[in-house]
This record gives structure tokens, C-alpha cells and sequence, in this order.
């Protein structure tokens, strides 16, 4: 699971200095965060060597050879990247169909281009990867003389995001993928450790409920930061209202009204479940040095299977989820 950065797209001919230095701060910036996450961005072999612009590669452009200039800033972060970036053909294990370039996008036109095909035919093969683009965007059919695929065209997070939770579905929608995948699927979460294991936990199976499962997970990681942090008033981040700091921390109405706005049925326990030394202890974790107690919870279903979270603590400053269980002890 990777992604492959496309590069067809980087043919300057006709664009301005400030294009070109723009395209390519954007792929860097992907490329940050992708390491940051240590997420595999992969390059073709020629990639280095390729004529961009002109007759003129890329280190020619960066080292002032063409008409175009590169910032000094982007060309240190080139040659950062690019002096460690692994060559896709080096993997051991070739998709099948590699050696057919010819690929049309959407239906259009055929193109001879060895990076997209080499996503292309992985995809037909099972396994998830990423055309790194900064021309294309979304999820777009893609079609060779043996077969098509939904191919990701990334660039910006959202795109990312888009393509990790299709990846948990491709790479066999259960449980080891979801545990795999999920810090990458929802990167504004924090998932304590060992907590996406806890899915084979819910009554009646994972597979069963794996989409709402999946559902929720992304609006905790879509909203649950802001619903938890944001001062009163506003419901919604769109819904015209400013946030007065003055009134602090939102109360726990407020907080419940928020997850109802997003379709999530979130509580906090009722008071005896916090007096009670046995069922307190079923929801306390530790995190740290210290033991947080994760009363929040967000049900899957009306009677079973419910998410446990925190909002964001002292050092962590994302949405906490500690406890995935069909039902935790009651008084």
C-alpha cells in the first residue's frame, strides 16, 4: 500500500515559474506527511532522468540549466526526498499485466504511461496503491487491453484520506485490515494501543457491522476534535455561529447535541457507573502517566457493540478512542 507518484505529470512545457514551483511544493508537502506517517511514496526509475521541460530533467531545472527556476528551499527538499525515495520496480513482487503502459483515464485517450499502469495493474491484482498527481484528483476508472480498475488520484489530505479507508476494504474489509489501516484511515484519531484488535469483540462479528464501524470511526475522526474542544455556541462548524472562548469547554449537552447534528448517537454514562469501583475500572485506562476515564460512548447499535472515547488531554491533542466492546458491566 503506497503511492506511486505519476510522472507524466511532470512536463512543464508552456507553464510559468511560479506554476511549476507551486506543483511541486504541493507534492512535497504530500510527501512530508507521508513520510511523517510512514506511508511509501515510491518513484519510477526514470524518474530522476526524465526530460521535464524542454530536453532539461529535473536536477538539470534544479541546478538553473533551464528557463525555469526553482526555489532554494523546494531544490533542498528535492534532493531530501529524492536522495531516499525507493524505485517501485525494485519491489520483488511485479503486478501481473506490468508490461501494458497503454492506459486510458475516464475514458479518454490512450497513454503510454508505465507509472499509472503500474498502480493500475496492482489494483487488479488486490492490493492498494495511490497515483500521486497533482493534475488529476478524485477516484477515476482506468482501463488497459486487459481490464479496468478505480484508481485514487491524491494530492491533497482529503484525497489521501479517501484513498486509506477505500484500502481497507480492498485489502479484505475484516478485521486485520481495519487494525492495519485504521491510524492511517483516520490519522485525527488516537487509537490506544491494541484498541482496533478489540472489534472481534462485538456481539454478532465484525463483518457483520464492519460498515457502520467504519462509518462512525470517520466522523470521530472528521469532527469528534471539534465537537469536544470547540466553545459554545455553534452546533456545527458551518452553521453561522462564532465560538464565544469566554464560555469555555463545551458542556456535555452541548457536546451530545453535536454528535446528534452528525448522526452519532454519543452519551456519557449515567453517575453510578462512576461510583461504582467495579464498573468505573471496566473504563478507565491508562494513557501516559495517567488513568483516564472513557465514560463517552458511542453506540453502533440500540442494546450492544459500542466505541469508547476520550476528548483530547494534556500532550495528545486528538480524539481518544480506548474501548471497542459489545457491552461493558453495568451496576
Amino acid at each position: 500500500m503506497s503511492f506511486v507518484v505519476n510522472g507524466a505529470d511532470w512536463v512543464f512545457d508552456g507553464a510559468s515559474g511560479a506554476e511549476v514551483n507551486a506543483w511541486i511544493d504541493q507534492v512535497l508537502d504530500f510527501v512530508k506527511t507521508s513520510l511523517d506517517r510512514e506511508e511509501p511514496v515510491l518513484i519510477g526509475g526514470d524518474f530522476q532522468s526524465r526530460a521535464m521541460l524542454d530536453a532539461f530533467s529535473l536536477w538539470e531545472i534544479a541546478t538553473g540549466q533551464a528557463e525555469i527556476q526553482l526555489t532554494g528551499e523546494i531544490v533542498q527538499e528535492l534532493y531530501a526526498w529524492l536522495g531516499r525515495a525507493t524505485v517501485y520496480s525494485d519491489s520483488p513482487d511485479w503486478p501481473a499485466g506490468w508490461d501494458q503502459t497503454e492506459i486510458s483515464v475516464a475514458g479518454g485517450a490512450l497513454e503510454d504511461n508505465v507509472d499509472l499502469a503500474w498502480v493500475h495493474h496492482t489494483i487488479r491484482s488486490g492490493r492498494a496503491m495511490a497515483s500521486l498527481s497533482f493534475r488529476r484528483q478524485g477516484t477515476l476508472p482506468t482501463q488497459t487491453s486487459i481490464g479496468v480498475a478505480e484508481v485514487h488520484f491524491v494530492g491533497h489530505e482529503a484525497d489521501r484520506i479517501a484513498f486509506w479507508r477505500d484500502a481497507i476494504r480492498v485489502e479484505g474489509d475484516n478485521a486485520e485490515s481495519l487494525a492495519q489501516l485504521g491510524p492511517h484511515a483516520y490519522p485525527e484519531i488516537h487509537f490506544l494501543p491494541g484498541v482496533l484488535d478489540q472489534v472481534n469483540d462485538l456481539g454478532g462479528g465484525y463483518l457483520a457491522i464492519r460498515a457502520p464501524v467504519q462509518a462512525a470511526l470517520a466522523a470521530l475522526n472528521d469532527h469528534g476534535r471539534w465537537i469536544f474542544t470547540t466553545p459554545p455556541p455553534p452546533l456545527t462548524p458551518t452553521d453561522g455561529l462564532h465560538p464565544d472562548p469566554t464560555r469555555g469547554t463545551p458542556s456535555n449537552q452541548i457536546i451530545e447535541r453535536r454528535f446528534r447534528q452528525i448522526g452519532l448517537d454519543v452519551a456519557p454514562e449515567n453517575p453510578n457507573v462512576r461510583l461504582n469501583a467495579q464498573t468505573r475500572k471496566a473504563r478507565e485506562r491508562i494513557l501516559g502517566e495517567d488513568t483516564i476515564y472513557c465514560e463517552w460512548h458511542l453506540k453502533i447499535e440500540p442494546h450492544r457493540n459500542r466505541i469508547h472515547i476520550h476528548g483530547p488531554v494534556h500532550g495528545i491533542d486528538q480524539l481518544i478512542v480506548a474501548i471497542i466492546h459489545e457491552h461493558l458491566p453495568l451496576p
